[in-house]
């Protein structure tokens, strides 16, 4: 007889491991690979993989692409 319409759902599943993207953009102008930035962020290249796709709608090439141009000049 509980009424879930007054009960709270949690969400299942691991929470997402937060990314510092001003730091993963420093590292790309510094030319770090995906794996060496995802080393130094403490997390796997899937795991960068996934925040980048989910939070900014890009793979990781293309957002080294974006910010790895200041290295170029």
């Amino acid at each position: 007889m509980n009424d879930t319409s007054t009960m709270t759902r949690r969400k299942a599943g691991k929470p997402f491991t937060p990314i510092d993207y001003a730091m993963l953009s420093e590292l790309c102008g510094l030319m770090c690979t995906g794996e060496e930035c995802a080393s130094i962020l403490g997390v796997s290249y899937d795991t960068l993989s996934r925040a980048l796709k989910r939070d900014h709608g890009l793979t990781f090439p293309e957002f080294f692409r974006r910010h790895s141009v200041p290295a170029l000049v």
